[in-house]
């Protein structure tokens, strides 16, 4: 970022977040050049926010070989650097105004989230800062845990920062800093600044955590996302086979509402085991779950709205021949749609209404097949499961109740609050800014 103030161009190459002083204070550490009539002076300067949403100089230093140019002791030269490194911060902020189950319209506004609607606002983020180097990768679980200790403007909408800071350690151990950049390398890019296109593998969460740790992202539904998969390993913890489910959440994007749901069914201690044998060779399904005695194995399947019935029937017909002729237990497909991005209400029944058309072509083998969505709500928090259809079959080998299925896989949410989120990033509709 280069700004021309006078006969002094300020060039910011770096920005981190942190604590600083005895008094722990939150602040924004910018590093950068400072050019007078070609001479180079390097700068380390701190910076903390104030309540409108300004910055606040705690500490100028210099570095240089030779004497500091006369010009950056004035006042003025001073507070023009702590502003071109202010406006680097300011924030966009986006919140839903008019709620309805089909749709909300969307204000937006720069710099401070209004007080009446924080607690609703969940896209956050500081364009301006794409245009500062990105750090070396191997920093950058370092740069998101300052951003989660020192950065006031980072939140995860819904939970406090002491838990975000509790499960940190569980998200970086599944996606380590060697694993973000192999996403954006096999995306053909190389900093954490650069564009990554949403379709490409792996955009969840390589995109959210390389751009929380260059500084951009401050509020996001995929932060709630990877909470929710932090919270999720905390309760397995103790498990048998969470090992092995950890091993393919980074390489398997659908692992991760298998995870989420097997945590939410060892808590009401529903969850029997994790990839049971199906009796075939070596063979699994996802889970194996009990309720008043009664089990059955569930294979888990999370898809969005393009193609569900297509992608549905080849999953059953990929499962069937790894199933025995005999069952001792019912087979049980869960399906969950999950966007990315706001979901869309028409797209949303067509997912629906294909599932259901599946009923009567189920083959024997397979007991039922239970479809929801899986969302966040505009409060922000825990990740919401629902159940909108359960498709059960009439000629099912081992035939299971939909009622029983209805109590296992219950509604874990009482209200809803509209617009909801897939793992949603309103970056897709973003432009990087000019220096």
């Amino acid at each position: 970022m280069i700004a021309n103030e006078s006969t002094i161009h300020y060039e910011i190459k770096g920005l981190r977040f942190g604590r600083h002083g005895e008094d722990n204070t939150s602040v924004a550490i910018a590093r950068g050049d400072a050019i007078v009539s070609g001479a180079v002076s390097g700068f380390e300067l701190i910076l903390s926010p104030i309540s409108d949403g300004q910055w606040k100089l705690v500490n100028l230093g210099w570095h240089t070989d030779g004497s500091l140019p006369p010009i950056l002791h004035e006042q003025q030269s001073m507070k023009a650097l702590v502003n071109c490194a202010a406006r680097i911060l300011d924030t966009i902020n986006m919140w839903p105004s008019e709620q309805a189950e089909g749709g909300a319209s969307l204000c937006m506004n720069q710099r401070v989230i209004p007080k009446d609607v924080r607690d609703r606002t969940l896209v956050s983020f500081r364009p301006k800062i794409l245009n500062v180097p990105s750090a070396s990768w191997h920093h950058l679980w370092d740069h998101i845990e300052g951003r989660v200790e020192g950065d006031t403007f980072f939140d995860v909408l819904g939970f406090d920062r002491i838990t975000v800071q509790r499960v940190l350690p569980l998200i970086k151990e599944i996606f380590p800093s060697d694993w973000v950049r192999a996403r954006y390398a096999a995306a053909s890019h190389s900093g954490m600044s650069d564009q990554f296109d949403s379709g490409l593998d792996g955009w969840f969460p390589a995109y959210h955590l390389a751009r929380t740790a260059h500084g951009s992202i401050c509020r996001d539904p995929g932060w709630n996302y990877l909470v929710e998969i932090g919270l999720a390993l905390e309760t397995l913890r103790d498990f048998e086979g969470v090992d092995r489910l950890k091993r393919q959440l980074a390489k398997s994007p659908g692992t991760q509402h298998h995870l989420c749901l097997a945590s939410d069914l060892h808590k009401r201690g529903l969850l029997k085991g994790l990839e049971p044998l199906t009796g075939v060779g070596a063979a699994t399904n996802d889970l194996l779950v009990g309720l008043n005695g009664n089990m059955f194995q569930v294979e888990v399947k999370e898809f969005t709205s393009q193609y569900p019935a297509k992608r549905l029937q080849r999953e059953i017909a990929n499962k069937v021949v790894k199933l025995p002729q005999k069952l001792e237990q019912p087979v049980v497909f869960h399906v969950v749609l999950n966007e990315k991005g706001v979901f869309d209400k028409e797209r949303e029944d067509c997912f629906f209404s294909a599932i259901t058309e599946l009923q009567d072509s189920l083959p024997a083998i397979i007991s039922a097949v239970v479809a929801g969505k899986r969302f966040l709500d505009s409060k922000g928090g825990r990740i919401k499961r629902n159940i909108e259809k359960v498709v059960t079959n009439a000629t099912a080998i081992a035939p299971i109740d939909e009622e029983y299925l209805r109590a296992v896989f219950e509604t874990n949410y009482s209200n809803v609050e509209y617009p909801i989120y897939g793992i949603g990033s309103f970056f897709s509709f973003e432009i990087t800014p000019s220096a």
